[in-house]
């Protein structure tokens, strides 16, 4: 099918062929648009009424189909740090445990919650909070492998799924690793900014495996973390 519309695009005079580019430019990351589009064009020039009906409906179908993407993309994404959203996060626990299952090693799974972020957005306000997530989920992003995967759950919470570690010890290097990316002063229009994470980790079968109680017992733990450093600076 690939060939024959091939062919036809061959036979268009200059102007479909730069029409066809246009579309291409606008659209390049649905190449099943391109393709409606080829064909609808081909449909004209060649005159069957047909095929050009058969060609506006693949259309019509390959645009809602690319609609639904656009729409299924922003129910899963964070709109503000580009990372996934809560919704993602058990779709992408479901995959990870099953190469887990397929391939051996462990799931790392960290909760990570923004210390004293209230106080950030009350004394500096909500675009110095914004800038401040961005700049965590930049670092984040920094350190992904490959298999790892990212997600605000809302506020100044995020997850990280790191699949496929070898050993549990590495999955505590890892989130030693990233408590010390995120802790940092932020420089920005809005002044110097110390930012700093609680983190708490569960593993993957080791701790449970149930899904629902990894997030629960991570979250725990991360606040077990929080409370803890409340504490200390209290008592220093």
């Amino acid at each position: 099918m690939h060939s024959y519309v091939w062919k036809l695009l061959h036979r268009f005079q200059e102007g479909n062929v730069v029409l066809v580019a246009d579309v291409y430019n606008k659209f390049r990351r649905s190449w099943l648009f391109i393709y409606a589009t080829g064909i609808s064009i081909a449909g004209f020039y060649i005159k069957d009424i047909w095929f050009l009906i058969a060609a506006f409906l693949s259309l019509l179908v390959v645009t809602l189909f690319e609609k639904n993407r656009q729409l299924s993309e922003v129910a899963n994404k964070d709109l503000l740090t580009g990372l996934g959203n809560k919704n993602s996060l058990n779709t992408i626990l479901e995959r990870e445990v099953s190469r887990i299952n397929r391939k051996g090693g462990f799931l790392i799974f960290l909760f990570l919650d923004i210390d004293n972020f209230k106080h950030i957005n009350d004394s500096r306000g909500h675009k110095a909070g914004d800038a401040v997530l961005v700049e965590v989920a930049r670092r984040l992003k920094k350190q992904k492998r490959k298999y790892d995967a990212l997600i605000r759950y809302g506020g100044d919470e995020f997850c990280v799924v790191c699949s496929q570690v070898q050993t549990e010890d590495g999955g505590t290097q890892i989130r030693d690793k990233l408590a010390d990316i995120l802790h940092f002063d932020y420089q920005g229009d809005f002044g110097e900014i110390r930012v700093e994470a609680s983190f708490g980790m569960a593993t993957y079968p080791s701790d449970t495996e149930d899904l629902q109680q990894l997030v629960a017992l991570a979250d725990y733990r991360m606040y077990q973390q929080k409370e803890q450093r409340k504490l200390l600076r209290m008592g220093g």
